[in-house]
């Protein structure tokens, strides 16, 4: 028996990881871990204590708690007393007195053990070895600052085996997808880990989450696993030296409106098999932005990433691009150096260093359909790229609203973006019964009756 699938976990800056920390969603009681500090003086009811005593059932027993009915569904920190207790979570299933308590899997028998009742956990990585399948870890906004390099203790990196958990950030209230807590890789003593990453062959959900690698020395961000469902949700990762964001090849996993930033190392983000990178953004760091690998963009723009082998989108296998933008990389905006089969939609390619468009040898089987160039300093469009079709080559200017702000939006601009909008892919449609105005890029305009500049997937990027 194991902690219930229900119980959602609570950590803050000002918490401490011998706190409760957890409640089962939907018991009877109260939940006392959206608290900092653990119940104490002056609550008169649910106390903190050193008297527990476990009889080797599930049973415990204090004369000072004060048990109330409040207390069913919350989880309880056990550590110590007589029979050396390793500190463990447990939930309270049922209250029987105002001295008996009930709690899910047993404790061997000991007295004097330390209980405390309620308040957040104070890191993230304690909960790695502790969270349950289908568990929810919020945590609150803030700067959680790595201690250890040893994952899933307090202080640590989180390794996630099990599956179908969630790890979600909130500024106010659970859910508000407001300021984003950091978790931050320390000035010196870890060097060489991986921020968060998950083994499990099932759905991890990592979200509204900014992971701070610190330039140190070997740093992943957020890597996950190989042969599962994962998804990245409106994270920010910056200051890694290794790859910012990674998806192992497999079954499906996601980056949704993500953000990398301020990299070294092998990529901003790695898109395996399988993978799709959607509405993300990265930029301003020293390689490769987005390492195409097998699997899919969609929407997403590689930025100002320096350095002499910078290609906004690299593609080492098979993989597909649409509505993407390289702007202003170091070497190519796109670039395959693969015999295997792709495809570039809808894709923009302005003011790289190298080509717009490249490839190291011929390609027959990469094909571009509605995509556009501008301004790339060895030229469009590589002849080792001949599948084009409906492809633009902008000569008057820049197709967007201001590139070097961050705005990718395309500009009204007649033969620069006004050249682009509703010049989509998605045109007449196979059958000519159905017409679609779609624009080359990632940000799609809005008709004057909408009230509204051009939009895109992310927002406002910067």
């Amino acid at each position: 028996m194991a902690l219930n699938a229900a119980v959602q976990w609570e950590v803050r800056t000002a918490g401490a990881d011998t706190n409760g920390g957890g409640f089962k969603a939907g018991a009877s009681g109260s939940d006392f871990s959206q608290q900092d500090a653990k119940r104490q003086a002056p609550d008169t009811t649910d106390l903190s204590t050193a008297d527990a005593v476990a009889n080797g059932t599930t049973t415990i027993t204090s004369g000072t708690a004060n048990f109330t009915a409040a207390i069913v569904g919350n989880v309880i920190y056990f550590a110590g007393g007589t029979g050396g207790i390793t500190g463990c979570w447990r939930e309270v299933t049922a209250r029987a007195s105002a001295t008996s308590i009930t709690i899910d899997l047993l404790i061997a028998a000991s007295t004097g053990m330390t209980m405390n009742i309620g308040g957040a956990l104070g890191t993230p990585g304690v909960l790695g070895s502790v969270v349950v399948g289908s568990n929810k870890v919020w945590i609150k906004t803030g700067t959680y600052t790595l201690s250890t390099a040893t994952p899933n203790v307090s202080g640590g990196p989180l390794s996630l085996a099990v599956s179908l958990v969630r790890f979600e950030g909130y500024e106010i209230t659970r859910g508000d997808f407001g300021a984003r807590p950091t978790i931050k890789v320390p000035d010196t003593g870890v060097d060489t880990i991986t921020v968060i990453t998950s083994t499990s062959s099932s759905a991890t959900v990592v979200a509204n989450l900014i992971v701070d690698g610190n330039q140190k020395a070997s740093i992943t961000g957020i890597g996950l696993g190989v042969n599962g469902y994962h998804s990245i949700f409106r994270c920010k990762v910056m200051g890694t030296t290794v790859k910012g964001i990674t998806m192992g090849s497999g079954l499906f996993s996601q980056a949704i409106l993500c953000e990398v930033t301020d990299f070294s190392g092998t990529s901003g983000m790695e898109v395996a098999t399988g993978n799709l990178a959607f509405g993300c953004y990265v930029h301003d760091g020293a390689t490769v932005a987005f390492n195409i690998a097998g699997g899919s963009a969609l929407h997403c723009v590689a930025d100002s990433n320096s350095g002499a082998s910078s290609d906004g989108f690299a593609f080492a296998t098979r993989g597909v691009c649409v509505g993407c933008v390289a702007y202003n990389n170091g070497r190519d905006g796109y670039r395959a150096t693969t015999q295997q089969p792709g495809s570039l939609v809808d894709c923009i390619a302005e003011s790289n260093t190298g080509w717009g468009f490249n490839a190291t040898s011929s390609l027959l089987t990469f094909l571009l359909t509605h995509c556009a160039a501008y301004g790339n300093g060895s030229g469009a469009y590589h002849t080792n790229l001949p599948a084009q079709y409906n492809c633009l080559t902008i000569t008057a200017g820049s197709v967007f609203v201001d590139a070097a702000g961050g705005n990718f939006a395309l500009n009204s601009t007649a033969s620069q973006g006004a050249a682009l909008r509703a010049a989509g892919a998605l045109g007449v449609f196979p059958g000519g019964t159905t017409t679609g105005y779609q624009d080359i890029g990632a940000a799609q305009h809005a008709d004057p009756a909408g009230g509204g500049g051009a939009v895109g997937p992310w927002g406002t990027i910067r």
